[in-house]
């Protein structure tokens, strides 16, 4: 079954190019395992970070990894009467106040699951620790009790990307993080629970950790993800007529939140799907809601035109465009991207399992890929030219504190660059280059 929740990343559409949208239960970790995917935050002066932070914005994605180098002053935390950190948002896939983007493996120790699903994951658990114990300059990325496969396939590092876009070079923001995606697979007496509404749990998980980050100060909420209205056809649980009235529903839902919350901005991505959104045909949330406080961004290409892919927003939602192709922002630092570690759980006798060989010239990219490069990665979508934007109005809500989020919007559409593609007036924001930029 088809679902119509995603990632707005460029290769990252849960549902029609093959990445994940579920992963492991993340409500049953617990031990050694638990430490791992939420780790400790290293020492840094967090009340000192804490006060320097002019203005809080929130990332509602899939995790942010608050260990990055690069987010370690930005990240606000809940401290205790010590100073000392007790949590970070709000993760809903694990049901803590530690949203990291990490993923447990779980599914070999679930005594619910179904048996027949267990073999790859058993074996996958098996590959990791007999390679992270041959090849240790990789054990940090092949660790037995992550589920990497998942992490790979569900983009799990896309949260981590989009909060460094929102952030970087500017120690005044502070930074919330709540996973609200992907959705834990869950098993009753032995069988996966096909009866979950994956959509209507991602939408109650988003509108939650709306309510959350504005009750804990934030100015600014990030969304590069999207809920789809119209559905394809052969989804057995949301039938046309039914879904577009869910989807319009929620649309109403998260327009009453935005418009009782004025003083506060929402910066969504447009997607990906090179059409328009709208709310009345192409259905969309956030985008497609016409808020005074929503601000819609579509990415632009290398040389400043509209991206190919990026989608078209014709609600009364402003709408404004910004560089959104190969954006290069941070990573998990205990995540890698190479296609090799996708590939734990296949059979001993698959690739690249099969042979000496195969295995030698897997592990030998994995090395050229993961070991001693910086935690930075590249990626390409309206989900990077989103949080782009949003650091320019975290900015301008710096120098304005007392502004409606209104007023901020037409700030920004004010002092944007008018560009004319064809019929089109564009609003084109321009971004500062991060100082880890090349180009």
């Amino acid at each position: 079954m088809k679902s119509a929740l995603w990632f707005l990343a460029g290769v990252l559409v849960v549902g029609t190019l093959g990445c994940k949208e579920e992963i492991d239960d993340q409500t049953i970790v617990q031990g050694p395992a638990l430490k791992l995917v939420n780790p400790a935050p290293v020492k840094r002066n967090f009340l000192e970070n804490n006060q320097r932070h002019k203005v809080i914005v929130a990332a509602i994605d899939s995790g942010t990894d608050y260990n990055h180098p690069q987010l370690l002053n930005n990240m606000h935390f809940t401290l205790d009467e010590n100073n000392q950190p007790i949590g970070l948002g709000y993760d809903f896939i694990g049901q803590d106040y530690w949203p990291s983007p990490y993923v447990a493996r779980t599914l070999d120790i679930n005594p619910d699951a179904d048996q027949k699903d267990v073999p790859p994951s058993r074996n996958a658990r098996e590959q990791a620790t007999r390679l992270s114990a041959a090849y240790p300059q990789l054990a940090a990325y092949l660790n037995p009790l992550r589920n990497v496969e998942q992490e790979l396939e569900s983009g799990a590092f896309h949260g981590t990307h989009v909060s460094g876009l929102m952030v970087y070079d500017d120690p005044r923001i502070g930074l919330l993080a709540y996973r609200v995606l992907p959705i834990n697979v869950k098993y009753k007496n032995g069988r996966q629970d096909l009866t979950q509404d994956k959509r209507a749990i991602a939408f109650n998980n988003i509108l939650r950790a709306m309510d959350m980050a504005v009750k804990s100060g934030a100015r600014i909420i990030n969304m590069s993800l999207a809920l789809k209205g119209n559905p394809t056809a052969d989804s057995l649980f949301n039938l046309f007529e039914d879904s577009e009235k869910k989807q319009k529903a929620w649309m109403t839902q998260v327009k009453d939140f935005m418009d009782k919350n004025p003083n506060v901005i929402f910066v969504a991505a447009a997607g990906n799907d090179s059409k328009w959104v709208d709310d009345n045909v192409n259905l969309q949330l956030p985008c497609g809601i016409s808020a005074r406080n929503l601000v819609c961004v579509g990415a632009l290409d290398k040389n400043g035109k509209l991206a190919y892919f990026s989608n078209l927003v014709l609600s009364q939602a402003a709408f404004v465009a910004a560089r959104g192709v190969d954006m290069e922002s941070s990573r998990p630092t205990l995540m890698c991207d190479t296609s090799f570690l996708s590939q734990l759980n296949n059979e001993k006798n698959e690739y690249p399992y099969n042979s000496p060989s195969s295995l030698n010239n897997a592990i030998k990219q994995a090395n050229e890929d993961c070991v001693g490069k910086p935690p930075m990665r590249k990626a390409s979508g309206t989900s990077m030219a989103s949080p782009a934007v949003a650091r320019v109005v975290a900015q301008l809500v710096i120098a304005n504190p007392n502004l409606s989020g209104e007023a901020i919007i037409k700030i920004l559409v004010d002092q944007s660059e008018k560009v004319q593609m064809g019929p089109l007036l564009l609003n084109k924001i321009i971004i500062d280059k991060p100082s880890w930029s090349k180009n």
